[in-house]
């Protein structure tokens, strides 16, 4: 399952915001948090600290070999600079306590599915660190820059429900700040 909740980050510093064509089970609040996020922000994420968890029905489970991925689109400024392409972070799921991201116990009926970076994760978040930086150094020696967008991919999500159910869908960035919420909607409308 995958669903996309779509921010664009200039590669300069300037905000995180919300696309208007997907912001359907968006809260306002995450977008107005994610609103003052910049390439600053990005930069000084510790990738031990992201995580991200799903509250769903306990007929929902996660797969073991697949899990939300963390997509990072670059794009250079007017077609200059550099070549677009994309990065990704991929989580794995854990058995962790709701707690590990702040989070409140589930509610009778539900569940948390917890998903953090493997060592593999860790490592794709560094790169992107990493050619963030890259980037910003080439800006300030040539002028040319670009932007970058970020996406998570809800993936890695089994069913056995008899209906369509509603979940929830949380980011951790920061471990002192805890999870909050980035989309809401139907298991179904997740794979869009």
């Amino acid at each position: 399952m995958q669903r996309r909740a779509f921010c664009a980050l200039a590669m300069a510093g300037a905000m995180l915001s919300a696309s208007p064509f997907a912001t359907a089970g968006v809260p306002l609040r995450t977008m107005l948090r994610l609103a003052g996020f910049g390439a600053s922000d990005v930069l000084a994420v510790d990738p031990a600290d992201l995580g991200t968890a799903v509250l769903a029905d306990a007929c929902v489970s996660a797969a073991h070999d697949k899990g939300p991925r963390m997509l990072f689109d670059f794009t250079p400024d007017s077609g200059k600079g550099f070549v677009a392409f994309q990065m990704q972070v991929r989580f794995r799921a854990r058995d962790a306590a709701p707690a590990s991201l702040k989070l409140e116990p589930a509610p009778v009926g539900k569940h948390w599915l917890i998903f953090v970076p493997d060592e593999t994760g860790l490592q794709e978040m560094r790169a992107v660190q990493d050619k963030l930086r890259a980037l910003r150094e080439a800006k300030a020696q040539t002028g040319k820059g670009g932007a970058m967008g970020f996406s998570m991919k809800l993936e890695g999500l089994d069913s056995h429900c008899a209906s369509d159910p509603d979940i929830e869908h949380w980011l951790q960035i920061k471990r002192a700040d805890g999870a909050f919420e980035l989309w809401n909607g139907k298991l179904s409308e997740a794979s869009r």
